[in-house]
């Protein structure tokens, strides 16, 4: 951030409160008429999974194929492809990484908690893009057994990591504008 190296961390408590938090500002945020019509014209978001025929190999594993529709308050569906590994589910895993964020900024439609409900862990997604693009998001390789040291978690020593309150109330960072 601005230079600096930095790092931030929240407890469960500290998301639950977040989440409070960013309720009680969206409830206080008085509604327009066209945020009132807005409301009123959308459908409730909904992910169904449809389970379809073929196999494929990835990374040594047997994959099966699934459809992942997600149909957006607005109404419109979108559709990834998956394949994944039925025999595989890691606990509180739901994604394979990529431009996750939720499949965030790549394709905001889907969120990883889409892929929770899959019968499986997802070795690969496709998603169609704007402007005729696609993205196929596939693991290359998944280790399974090995031996995962504390060290490998050691945050480098010029980085300064703080608690997320801090961050939220400016965590000593401020930013002039202007003269």
């Amino acid at each position: 951030m601005m230079g600096r190296k930095m790092g931030f961390y929240a407890t469960d408590e500290d998301q639950v409160q977040m989440r409070k938090s960013m309720d009680s500002m969206m409830q206080q945020r008085a509604p327009t008429q066209s945020d009132v019509e807005e409301l009123l014209s959308k459908t409730e978001p909904s992910t169904d999974i449809v389970y379809l025929d073929g196999i494929k190999k990835i990374a040594g594993y047997e994959c099966k194929k699934a459809m992942i529709i997600a149909t957006r308050s607005n109404g419109k569906t979108d559709t990834t492809n998956v394949w994944y590994v039925p025999d595989l589910k890691l606990k509180g895993v739901s994604n394979t990484g990529g431009s996750l964020g939720g499949f965030g900024s790549m394709s905001p439609q889907l969120s990883a908690d889409d892929m929770i409900n899959l019968n499986g862990f997802p070795m690969q997604y496709e998603r169609k893009l704007n402007r005729g693009r696609k993205m196929i998001v596939e693991v290359t390789k998944l280790v399974t057994d090995k031996e995962v040291t504390d060290k490998e978690f050691n945050i480098p020593k010029d980085v300064e990591v703080k608690p997320m309150k801090e961050m939220q109330n400016g965590g000593g960072f401020r930013m002039r504008i202007g003269g």
